[in-house]
């Protein structure tokens, strides 16, 4: 049985991991911000001596640029960045079971970067990439679609992991269409 936190922190993941597509500029944008916020919490003593100090017009001129500076900075750190939908998100929200194929890539198709028809068993599987052109950091949306009265119809929308895909999938990707 877990416990409420782990339960909870895997919802966490969960709910970033398929619903929010975070780009790393984000994550690099937040430890900006911590890493010029740490010196200014531990020298905050001496700040308040150098500040108290001074006459106040300078003092206020200080705290001004201080902040001033600190809100340019985080500003172009989160001007890197980007928060973009989930392409799995996307894929739920526009492609019904029971669609027909064509239709599906043709959605798919239009933001993605390379698709890739794969044929597995008596069912046709597409695969749709996303997000970053390297092999080990590509999103992958899987299309799944059986021949239903003649034509191919969508049974199913997923994703997996990159080792998952990387591995069941290895015989159909044409590896030379990612970056090293």
């Amino acid at each position: 049985m877990q416990s409420f936190v782990s339960r909870l922190s895997s919802d966490i993941y969960e709910y970033l991991a398929f619903h929010t597509w975070w780009s790393d500029g984000l994550l690099y944008a937040l430890l900006a911000a911590l890493l010029f916020l740490i010196p200014l919490y531990i020298f905050r003593n001496e700040l308040r001596e150098l500040l108290g100090t001074m006459p106040s017009r300078l003092a206020r001129a200080v705290r001004v640029t201080l902040i001033t500076v600190y809100l340019i900075v985080f500003a172009a750190a989160l001007s890197t960045c980007y928060i973009a939908p989930n392409p799995f998100s996307f894929a739920q929200r526009h492609i019904d079971p029971g669609m027909p194929r064509t239709d599906a890539i043709a959605v798919l198709g239009q933001h993605s970067w390379y698709h890739q028809p794969c044929v597995e068993n008596a069912r046709l599987v597409d695969l749709f990439f996303f997000g970053d052109r390297r092999y080990d950091r590509a999103f992958v949306v899987i299309l799944s679609s059986e021949s239903k009265s003649g034509s191919y119809r969508v049974t199913d929308v997923s994703t997996q992991d990159n080792y998952l895909w990387q591995f069941e999938y290895k015989d159909c990707i044409q590896e030379e269409r990612f970056e090293r």
